[in-house]
Protein backbone atom coordinates (compact mmCIF):
# COMPACT_ATOMS: atom_id res chain seq x y z
CA UNK A 1 0.00 0.00 0.00
CA UNK A 2 3.00 2.51 0.20
CA UNK A 3 5.02 1.11 -2.31
CA UNK A 4 8.01 0.45 -0.38
CA UNK A 5 10.54 -1.08 -2.45
CA UNK A 6 10.94 -5.12 -2.29
CA UNK A 7 14.51 -6.53 -1.74
CA UNK A 8 13.74 -10.00 -1.48
CA UNK A 9 10.89 -12.77 -1.07
CA UNK A 10 7.24 -11.63 -1.68
CA UNK A 11 4.64 -9.50 -0.22
CA UNK A 12 1.49 -10.17 1.65
CA UNK A 13 -0.86 -12.30 -0.12
CA UNK A 14 -4.65 -12.91 0.63
CA UNK A 15 -3.91 -16.75 1.72
CA UNK A 16 -1.68 -14.98 4.85
CA UNK A 17 -4.78 -15.53 7.47
CA UNK A 18 -5.58 -16.53 10.47
CA UNK A 19 -5.47 -20.45 9.01
CA UNK A 20 -2.18 -19.79 7.56
CA UNK A 21 1.38 -20.04 8.62
CA UNK A 22 2.08 -16.74 10.33
CA UNK A 23 4.61 -15.42 8.31
CA UNK A 24 6.40 -11.29 8.48
CA UNK A 25 8.27 -8.95 6.12
CA UNK A 26 11.12 -7.67 7.96
CA UNK A 27 12.66 -4.19 6.90
CA UNK A 28 16.62 -4.44 5.94
CA UNK A 29 17.68 -2.82 9.00
CA UNK A 30 15.88 -5.92 10.78
CA UNK A 31 17.64 -8.25 8.70
CA UNK A 32 20.94 -6.97 8.84
CA UNK A 33 20.81 -6.87 12.47
CA UNK A 34 20.08 -10.42 12.99
CA UNK A 35 20.99 -12.40 10.20
CA UNK A 36 23.95 -10.27 8.79
CA UNK A 37 25.35 -11.63 5.79
CA UNK A 38 22.82 -14.30 5.60
CA UNK A 39 19.35 -14.90 3.89
CA UNK A 40 16.47 -13.88 6.26
CA UNK A 41 14.07 -15.33 3.57
CA UNK A 42 12.50 -18.40 5.64
CA UNK A 43 14.28 -17.58 9.10
CA UNK A 44 11.91 -17.62 12.06
CA UNK A 45 11.01 -14.88 14.38
CA UNK A 46 9.46 -15.18 17.91
CA UNK A 47 6.68 -12.37 18.12
CA UNK A 48 5.52 -11.86 21.70
CA UNK A 49 1.66 -11.38 21.57
CA UNK A 50 0.59 -10.10 24.81
CA UNK A 51 -3.39 -9.78 23.96
CA UNK A 52 -3.35 -13.38 23.57
CA UNK A 53 -0.55 -14.11 25.95
CA UNK A 54 1.30 -16.64 23.71
CA UNK A 55 4.76 -16.02 21.75
CA UNK A 56 3.88 -16.54 18.14
CA UNK A 57 6.60 -18.58 15.68
CA UNK A 58 6.78 -15.81 12.16
CA UNK A 59 8.52 -17.07 9.50
CA UNK A 60 10.15 -14.59 6.91
CA UNK A 61 8.83 -14.19 3.73
CA UNK A 62 10.09 -10.85 2.58
CA UNK A 63 12.80 -8.20 2.89
CA UNK A 64 11.79 -4.81 1.96
CA UNK A 65 13.47 -1.49 2.24
CA UNK A 66 13.78 0.88 5.15
CA UNK A 67 11.72 3.59 5.88
CA UNK A 68 10.73 6.62 8.13
CA UNK A 69 7.91 5.66 9.75
CA UNK A 70 8.34 7.27 13.27
CA UNK A 71 8.46 10.73 11.21
CA UNK A 72 9.91 12.29 8.79
CA UNK A 73 12.82 13.87 10.93
CA UNK A 74 13.56 10.84 12.50
CA UNK A 75 16.30 8.19 11.36
CA UNK A 76 15.58 5.05 10.32
CA UNK A 77 14.96 2.08 12.30
CA UNK A 78 14.37 -1.88 12.29
CA UNK A 79 10.58 -2.63 11.58
CA UNK A 80 8.79 -6.02 11.15
CA UNK A 81 5.19 -5.78 9.25
CA UNK A 82 2.58 -8.65 10.02
CA UNK A 83 -0.82 -9.29 8.04
CA UNK A 84 -3.98 -7.87 9.82
CA UNK A 85 -6.06 -10.83 9.11
CA UNK A 86 -3.04 -12.93 11.30
CA UNK A 87 -2.82 -10.11 14.07
CA UNK A 88 -5.99 -8.47 14.39
CA UNK A 89 -7.90 -7.05 18.02
CA UNK A 90 -5.90 -3.86 17.68
CA UNK A 91 -7.12 -0.99 19.66
CA UNK A 92 -6.85 1.85 16.97
CA UNK A 93 -6.83 1.04 13.34
CA UNK A 94 -4.60 3.52 11.09
CA UNK A 95 -5.75 3.62 7.11
CA UNK A 96 -3.93 6.01 4.69
CA UNK A 97 -5.42 6.35 1.29
CA UNK A 98 -4.98 8.09 -1.59
CA UNK A 99 -6.75 9.17 -4.41
CA UNK A 100 -5.74 8.65 -8.73
CA UNK A 101 -3.17 10.75 -9.49
CA UNK A 102 -2.36 11.58 -5.68
CA UNK A 103 -6.03 13.29 -5.77
CA UNK A 104 -7.44 13.93 -1.48
CA UNK A 105 -10.10 11.45 -0.37
CA UNK A 106 -13.14 13.24 0.66
CA UNK A 107 -14.22 11.71 4.28
CA UNK A 108 -17.87 10.84 3.45
CA UNK A 109 -16.11 8.34 0.77
CA UNK A 110 -13.62 7.30 3.59
CA UNK A 111 -16.50 6.66 6.17
CA UNK A 112 -19.00 4.96 3.41
CA UNK A 113 -15.89 2.67 2.22
CA UNK A 114 -15.08 1.69 6.15
CA UNK A 115 -18.87 1.31 7.06
CA UNK A 116 -19.30 -1.21 3.89
CA UNK A 117 -17.05 -3.33 5.94
CA UNK A 118 -17.83 -2.56 9.33
CA UNK A 119 -20.97 -0.36 9.95
CA UNK A 120 -20.25 -0.02 14.06
CA UNK A 121 -16.68 1.13 13.38
CA UNK A 122 -16.00 4.75 14.42
CA UNK A 123 -14.44 6.68 11.92
CA UNK A 124 -11.60 10.09 12.09
CA UNK A 125 -10.70 11.09 9.33
CA UNK A 126 -8.41 14.18 8.48
CA UNK A 127 -6.04 15.38 5.41
CA UNK A 128 -2.45 13.65 6.01
CA UNK A 129 -0.51 16.99 4.47
CA UNK A 130 -1.73 19.21 7.58
CA UNK A 131 0.02 16.44 9.72
CA UNK A 132 3.38 16.60 7.41
CA UNK A 133 3.22 20.84 7.67
CA UNK A 134 3.29 20.16 11.21
CA UNK A 135 5.95 17.95 11.92
CA UNK A 136 8.04 20.46 9.28
CA UNK A 137 7.40 23.23 11.18
CA UNK A 138 10.24 23.82 12.93
CA UNK A 139 12.51 22.73 10.67
CA UNK A 140 10.42 25.81 8.36
CA UNK A 141 11.05 28.13 11.49
CA UNK A 142 14.39 27.46 11.31
CA UNK A 143 15.21 27.90 8.05
CA UNK A 144 13.27 31.04 7.78
CA UNK A 145 15.13 32.58 10.67
CA UNK A 146 18.50 31.39 9.74
CA UNK A 147 17.89 32.57 5.97
CA UNK A 148 16.88 36.48 7.83
CA UNK A 149 20.17 35.96 9.32
CA UNK A 150 22.20 35.39 6.00
CA UNK A 151 20.26 38.44 4.52
CA UNK A 152 21.71 40.87 6.92
CA UNK A 153 25.08 38.94 7.11
CA UNK A 154 25.24 39.75 3.32
CA UNK A 155 23.94 42.90 3.76
CA UNK A 156 26.44 44.06 6.05
CA UNK A 157 29.08 42.30 3.98
CA UNK A 158 27.88 44.17 1.20
CA UNK A 159 28.50 47.76 3.36
CA UNK A 160 31.39 46.99 4.83
CA UNK A 161 33.02 46.08 1.23
CA UNK A 162 31.60 49.13 -0.50
CA UNK A 163 33.09 51.36 2.59
CA UNK A 164 36.33 49.61 2.29
CA UNK A 165 36.38 50.03 -1.80
CA UNK A 166 35.33 53.67 -1.76
CA UNK A 167 38.14 54.53 1.18
CA UNK A 168 40.65 52.99 -1.14
CA UNK A 169 39.53 55.71 -3.88
CA UNK A 170 39.25 58.24 -1.63
CA UNK A 171 43.18 57.16 -0.55
CA UNK A 172 44.39 56.83 -3.84
CA UNK A 173 42.61 60.20 -5.47
CA UNK A 174 46.13 61.50 -6.86
CA UNK A 175 47.45 57.96 -7.81
CA UNK A 176 43.80 57.69 -10.02
CA UNK A 177 44.18 61.10 -11.33
CA UNK A 178 47.87 60.69 -12.17
CA UNK A 179 46.79 57.60 -14.09
CA UNK A 180 43.76 59.15 -16.22
CA UNK A 181 46.38 62.14 -17.08
CA UNK A 182 48.73 59.55 -19.00
CA UNK A 183 46.60 58.84 -20.55
CA UNK A 184 44.14 56.12 -18.67
CA UNK A 185 40.87 55.51 -19.75
CA UNK A 186 37.70 55.77 -17.74
CA UNK A 187 36.93 52.01 -18.60
CA UNK A 188 40.40 51.02 -17.34
CA UNK A 189 40.14 53.19 -13.98
CA UNK A 190 36.98 50.90 -13.70
CA UNK A 191 38.31 47.97 -14.08
CA UNK A 192 41.42 48.43 -11.78
CA UNK A 193 39.04 49.00 -8.84
CA UNK A 194 36.46 45.93 -9.69
CA UNK A 195 39.87 43.97 -9.82
CA UNK A 196 40.61 45.18 -6.00
CA UNK A 197 37.35 44.75 -4.74
CA UNK A 198 36.70 41.14 -6.14
CA UNK A 199 40.10 40.47 -5.28
CA UNK A 200 39.37 41.23 -1.65
CA UNK A 201 36.34 39.44 -1.48
CA UNK A 202 37.91 35.98 -3.15
CA UNK A 203 40.58 36.02 -0.21
CA UNK A 204 37.76 36.40 2.79
CA UNK A 205 35.54 33.74 0.51
CA UNK A 206 38.64 31.21 0.28
CA UNK A 207 39.51 31.95 4.21
CA UNK A 208 35.64 30.83 4.86
CA UNK A 209 35.91 28.02 2.63
CA UNK A 210 38.66 26.60 4.76
CA UNK A 211 37.40 27.46 8.07
CA UNK A 212 34.08 25.77 6.82
CA UNK A 213 35.85 22.85 6.03
CA UNK A 214 37.54 22.21 8.85
CA UNK A 215 34.71 23.04 10.94
CA UNK A 216 32.50 20.47 9.25
CA UNK A 217 34.93 18.09 9.70
CA UNK A 218 35.14 18.64 13.55
CA UNK A 219 31.56 18.54 13.67
CA UNK A 220 31.70 15.20 11.99
CA UNK A 221 33.92 13.68 15.04
CA UNK A 222 31.21 15.03 17.65
CA UNK A 223 27.75 14.14 15.69
CA UNK A 224 27.47 11.06 14.13
CA UNK A 225 25.46 11.17 10.63
CA UNK A 226 26.36 14.64 9.72
CA UNK A 227 27.45 15.33 5.94
CA UNK A 228 30.06 16.36 3.97
CA UNK A 229 29.75 19.75 2.70
CA UNK A 230 27.09 20.50 0.20
CA UNK A 231 29.31 21.32 -2.96
CA UNK A 232 25.78 22.87 -4.98
CA UNK A 233 25.37 25.15 -1.63
CA UNK A 234 29.23 25.92 -1.64
CA UNK A 235 28.76 26.93 -5.59
CA UNK A 236 25.87 28.80 -5.21
CA UNK A 237 27.04 30.89 -1.78
CA UNK A 238 30.41 31.63 -3.56
CA UNK A 239 28.28 33.16 -6.51
CA UNK A 240 25.97 35.41 -4.65
CA UNK A 241 29.22 36.82 -2.75
CA UNK A 242 30.70 37.60 -5.58
CA UNK A 243 28.19 39.13 -7.54
CA UNK A 244 27.74 41.35 -3.63
CA UNK A 245 30.98 42.01 -4.34
CA UNK A 246 30.45 43.67 -7.82
CA UNK A 247 27.52 45.32 -6.56
CA UNK A 248 29.71 46.73 -3.84
CA UNK A 249 32.78 47.63 -5.58
CA UNK A 250 30.77 49.49 -8.70
CA UNK A 251 29.91 52.40 -7.14
CA UNK A 252 33.03 53.57 -5.76
CA UNK A 253 34.60 52.46 -9.46
CA UNK A 254 32.70 54.30 -11.04
CA UNK A 255 33.57 57.16 -9.30
CA UNK A 256 36.69 56.70 -9.60
CA UNK A 257 36.52 56.47 -13.96
CA UNK A 258 34.51 59.81 -13.76
CA UNK A 259 37.24 61.56 -11.69
CA UNK A 260 38.14 64.82 -13.14
CA UNK A 261 41.90 65.31 -12.60
CA UNK A 262 42.10 68.85 -12.69
CA UNK A 263 39.74 68.77 -9.77
CA UNK A 264 41.66 65.61 -8.23
CA UNK A 265 44.81 67.45 -7.91
CA UNK A 266 44.12 70.62 -7.44
CA UNK A 267 42.07 69.07 -3.87
CA UNK A 268 45.21 66.81 -3.13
Amino acid sequence: AYNIPLLAGRRFAGSDDERAEHVVIVSKLTADALWRGENAIGKVVAWPDARAKRVDQLTVVGVVADVRFAGLTNGLVPAMYVPLAQHGGWGNLALVMRGRGGALVRDSVLREMVHAVAPALAVTAEPLAPRIADELAPQRRASFFIGAFSAVALLLTIIGLYGIVAQDVQQRTRELAVRAAIGGSPRALLTMILRDGISLAFAGMLFGIGAAVVGVRALRSMYAGLDSIDLVACGVAVSVLLVAAVAASYVPARKAARLSVVEALRAD
